[in-house]
């Protein structure tokens, strides 16, 4: 009995992975199409230069302690705290790293809207950290359905905001807006 469960719940893991997949890729690609006609390549670069950034901070912010209580046996409320406490304290460090190098960067590229572009986009780090307690949990329990559904909806909404934005001629901050709304949800 406790197999088949095992099975049905693998099976119904990958289906509901599998459709998170795609409707993430799904939304990527009706997102990319429509923005495309609304924004410059330049709006494109500069957002470019924005996720180098912004992907290496999330890529040192986590430190594998999610995966760590995922993979553990018998986890107890104390797991879940550090999880919180130590992905709070990186990311508001390299928040902070970043609101101050943001000057720095703008130099060096040449382009003074990076400044504020890096202050902004960097508030996904501890956004971030705000849900990866929540979504370690529902991953510990196998609720791959939870997941799907908050990430396409929330992704789906992004996507409205965003274009609504780029079509108003908002530029590079519709893209901006798009990953706030997309983590914030």
């Amino acid at each position: 009995m406790i197999v088949v469960n095992k099975i049905e719940g693998v099976r119904f893991g990958i289906l509901w992975n599998s459709v998170q997949q795609f409707g993430q890729l799904g939304i990527t690609f009706i997102s990319t199409i429509l923005l495309a006609h609304l924004l410059s390549p330049e709006d494109y670069g500069i957002y470019g230069i924005l996720m180098i950034f912004i992907s290496v901070s999330e890529m040192l912010s986590d430190s594998g302690i999610a995966g760590y209580v995922i993979k553990k046996q018998n986890v107890t409320p104390i797991y879940y705290d550090t999880l919180f406490v130590y992905n709070m304290c990186v990311s508001c460090i390299m928040y902070l790293l970043l609101f101050f190098i943001a000057p720095i960067i703008s130099d060096f590229y040449e382009k003074s809207i990076l400044t504020s572009a890096i202050r902004v986009l960097g508030l996904v780090l501890p956004l971030y950290a705000f849900s990866i307690t929540q979504v370690t949990r529902l991953l510990k329990d196998l609720q791959f359905h939870k997941i799907a559904l908050i990430n396409i909806v929330s992704g789906a909404i992004a996507l409205c905001v965003s274009l609504i934005l780029a079509y108003k001629g908002f530029g590079i901050w519709a893209l901006i807006v798009q990953q706030l709304v997309m983590v914030a949800l």
